[in-house]
């Protein structure tokens, strides 16, 4: 068995904090326009360990999550012609 992946993931806590990740109990990481970050979510495996980071004001990871499903197509997304 491979040995889960880990990963880093930073909201603004005012955008989608830990707090409404707890609330909530599950969330779709949807909107990601910048291709690295896309990427890193794409690579994400179910069972890879997430460290969830509050970035601006207080610059610190707040909690551990865990991948539930892989990535799937962000209907956010534009679509291409």
């Amino acid at each position: 068995m491979a040995a889960a992946g880990h990963w880093l993931v930073k909201s603004e806590p005012t955008a989608y904090g830990w707090a409404q990740l707890l609330k909530d109990g599950r969330t779709e990481w949807t909107g990601i326009r910048n291709f690295e970050a896309r990427n890193n979510l794409r690579a994400m495996q179910r069972g890879d360990l997430v460290l969830y980071y509050h970035s601006v004001e207080e610059k610190q990871v707040v909690g551990v999550a865990r991948v539930t499903r892989t990535a799937g197509p962000d209907p956010t997304a534009p679509k291409e012609d």
